[in-house]
């Protein structure tokens, strides 16, 4: 009887995460955070602002040499995010 309960709960927190500000919000922090785990103290420091829009995510930054060198590797930020998000639910990354 748990375990029926329990895939009802999470087939309506799914529902809930996926439809609305809700999830939008969530997906948002969890992006935040990925950045901030993988990337660390250092280049965290230098992150302005990250903002998750649609399938795109903008990461504003305060030092011109470091955009310049995380430019390169866009693809591996879009398939860093996918792998930690566990879906493909970013689609480009957009730095400023």
């Amino acid at each position: 009887m748990e375990k029926q309960y329990e895939e009802k709960l999470k087939a309506v927190l799914g529902k809930a995460m996926s439809k609305g500000k809700l999830g939008k919000r969530f997906s948002e922090n969890q992006v935040r955070r990925i950045w901030e785990k993988e990337m660390g103290p250092t280049i965290q420091g230098y992150t302005k602002e990250i903002k998750l829009r649609g399938s795109s995510v903008y990461i504003y930054l305060t030092s011109a040499p470091l955009k310049a060198d995380l430019e390169m590797g866009k693809p591996k930020l879009v398939k860093l995010f996918n792998d930690q998000l566990g879906s493909d639910l970013i689609k480009e990354v957009l730095l400023f």
